[in-house]
């Protein structure tokens, strides 16, 4: 069974949070793949640390610019000028680890439009992580906009040189925000069943999605605990989508990293890959 593991990098993580995950995965002899906005790049905060991701021997890829609203609408619905922060964002990743990205996951896992998957081929990207089949779009950022309910669960091509590798799903992403909510048993419930399937597939990959803060093993204070949004903010959907999906989360840093500790002992057995690694056994041969 192939097992990739990703980790999406955000304004707002703790520095010291990223080289966290970067150890505990290279103890292991686990390649992953970090997805990261290229603005974190210029920063001092960021900077220098992100770029000590491929030293050790993880893949850094790309989490477009500014992981905004306004190039989730690009991505989406553009065209033209408007997709042009995606060759801007390859530059500054080429200029900050001396090759340029290959693979691409689009914030909040959104939807390429024709424009996008077209414009990610011509910059060379070998890899899309962003869809989430199966997913209930009702509860994502975007509630009405998901169409990847019906998209295939193994890797599958968007164009001759472009390759889908899905975060594997089943209702919801086997990522951060779902791990957070289900908490230790319902995680491990999820991705034992995710497992499963693909062992019995043998095409499919699993594809987990991390957090910076997911493995931390030490104690911070209090745990932070969000207020209640208002009804309307629970409720209705506005932009960000349903608010009260961010209350029912455990934040809890302790139990983050003890619940990630022991999906990977579920995980003992697997073949992890980078999913550049994929991409590179994939050929378009046989895609």
């Amino acid at each position: 069974m192939k097992v990739a593991i990703t980790l999406d990098q955000h304004h707002g993580d703790e520095p010291h949070d990223i080289v966290v995950p970067c150890e505990f995965l290279q103890e292991r002899g686990v390649p992953a793949t970090f997805f990261i906005p290229s603005s974190l790049l210029e920063t001092r905060e960021y900077g220098a640390v992100l770029r000590r991701i491929p030293s050790y021997g993880h893949e850094a890829a790309s989490h477009t610019h500014l992981h905004d609203g306004r190039e989730l609408h690009a991505l989406v619905r553009g065209g033209g000028a408007d997709l042009d922060f995606l060759e801007h964002s390859r530059r500054v990743h080429e200029d900050a680890f001396g090759e340029a990205p290959v693979s691409f996951r689009s914030p909040a896992w959104c939807f390429l439009g024709p424009a996008a998957i077209e414009r990610l081929s011509e910059l060379g990207y070998r890899v899309d992580s962003s869809a989430t089949p199966q997913r209930l779009g009702i509860f994502s950022s975007d509630p009405f906009g998901n169409v990847w309910t019906y998209s295939p669960r193994r890797p599958y091509p968007l164009t001759d040189t472009l390759l889908e590798v899905p975060t594997s799903s089943f209702l919801f992403p086997a990522g951060n925000p779902t791990f957070a909510t289900l908490r230790r048993a319902g995680s491990l419930a999820l991705v034992g069943l995710l497992a499963a399937e693909a062992k019995w597939r043998g095409s499919r990959v699993l594809n987990l999605q991390f957090h910076p803060g997911d493995f931390t093993a030490e104690a911070r204070g209090p745990v932070p605990r969000l207020p209640w949004p208002s009804l309307a903010a629970s409720l209705l959907p506005p932009q960000g989508g349903f608010g009260f999906r961010y209350y029912v989360r455990c934040l809890d840093p302790m139990r983050a990293g003890e619940r990630t500790r022991a999906i990977f002992s579920l995980l003992d057995s697997a073949t992890f890959v980078s999913l550049a690694g994929v991409a590179e056994e994939l050929t378009v041969g046989t895609w």
